[in-house]
């Protein structure tokens, strides 16, 4: 029982300890990958003028084609001054309904499976457009695959650390117990009732033997 105690409170602390991590990971990678995505869209939008200005769909769909580099980049496209689709970007060549009909003013939200960000592009301080990119959140899955991997190496270490400390330090109160019981056999089994228990304290255990004396 003692053993079982001291498992469950272990495992009771590290699970709490491991919530409050991937709690604290999921809220910063959160915010990285929003700021990782909006730095992206910003630097496409700066090499879009041009092509957004002379209404330019060869270069704008080269642009946003060199976004295959970026496995995570679901779908991206560029929307002109009047919020006219310029040119779009589909990693898995997907039907062009997944496009939203016009862009949104400066969004970032996270949906079920993916993170949006529509991003204003402007020239000289006018509008010039609007960038659309949309990310799917695999790689935040990875991340917390991989949390979930060492979280459970880490119970069973502790598990394993537990049962090999409690077997040792649960001496400290089972050993009394145990001579306490052999005391009280012999004197059942033998009615030899000069016996007496040895106290090892003045604990609550030493006053346990003190009792039965």
């Amino acid at each position: 029982k003692l053993t079982a105690i001291i498992l469950v409170a272990t495992t009771v602390a590290l699970l709490l300890v491991s919530a409050g991590f991937v709690t604290y990971e999921l809220v910063t990678f959160r915010h990285t990958m929003t700021h990782d995505l909006s730095t992206l869209a910003e630097i496409i939008g700066n090499q879009s003028t041009a092509a957004l200005t002379y209404g330019d769909k060869d270069t704008a769909g080269e642009i946003l084609g060199a976004l295959s580099a970026k496995k995570h980049i679901v779908v991206a496209a560029l929307y002109d001054k009047d919020g006219k689709l310029l040119a779009s970007y589909e990693e898995h060549k997907q039907s062009a309904d997944v496009l939203p009909v016009h862009p949104e003013f400066n969004t970032q939200r996270f949906e079920s499976d993916a993170l949006i960000i529509f991003h204003e592009i402007r020239l000289d301080g006018d509008r010039a457009g609007t960038i659309y990119l949309k990310s799917d959140l695999q790689e935040m899955d990875d991340r917390f695959e991989r949390y979930a991997g060492i979280i459970a190496l880490f119970m069973v270490a502790s598990w394993l650390v537990t049962l090999f400390l409690s077997s040792r330090l649960q001496r400290v109160i089972s050993r009394p117990i145990f001579h306490l019981v052999e005391t009280a056999k012999i004197v059942s089994g033998k009615k030899n009732y000069l016996v007496r228990a040895a106290k090892e304290g003045n604990d609550e255990m030493g006053q346990l033997t003190d009792r039965f004396n």
